[in-house]
């Protein structure tokens, strides 16, 4: 791969509801997420559950607690990303662990989700769930914490143009 090539599918993200009536393929999504699982983790601990909620009588009921929008329509699948919080690091003496590390964990393990799917001509978006809700939906134990789900699924019709970003100097301190 180019960086050009990497450059071009970090442009070709961008956050979309609309579906096309088709189902995203098992392989598909287990494809998604053994890239995801490759993410990079503190202490190497891997703290990631993912849930794939694709029947859509549960994608309906978890959907009123999306804190920013609903599903235009179409049928994607919710790959909702929890973090498994009793996990330990097993090949770190010593480590110095801020408590959010292991959660940082899994947004870069959701983020490397979102370019895989791009990757396989999907489109998506991250979204903010009701996490007592889902919780109880999906009747997790009491150790995962939600982290976010990724709405991903085929294109209904081609992406929306690129979103304008702010100049890219402006986000850049160098010390």
């Amino acid at each position: 791969m180019q960086f050009t090539d990497f450059t071009k599918l970090c442009h070709d993200r961008s956050s979309i509801r609309t579906f096309a009536d088709k189902p995203v393929e098992r392989q598909v999504v287990e494809d998604i997420l053994q890239c995801a699982h490759l993410a990079p983790s503190v202490g190497n601990t891997q703290p990631w559950v993912f849930h794939v909620v694709q029947h859509r009588d549960l994608l309906k009921k978890l959907e009123a607690g999306f804190s920013y929008g609903a599903i235009e329509s179409g049928t994607p699948t919710l790959i909702v990303v929890a973090c498994n919080n009793m996990v330990q690091p097993t090949k770190v003496t010593k480590m110095v662990l801020n408590p959010n590390e292991l959660e940082y964990s899994c947004v870069c393990a959701m983020n490397t989700a979102m370019l895989a799917a791009v990757a396989h001509g999907l489109i998506g978006t991250w979204v903010s769930l009701e996490r007592a809700d889902t919780h109880v939906l999906l009747d997790l134990p009491n150790s995962e914490l939600i982290i976010g789900g990724l709405l991903v699924g085929y294109p209904k019709q081609d992406p929306a143009p690129y979103h304008e970003r702010s100049p890219f100097k402006e986000h850049i301190i160098v010390h």
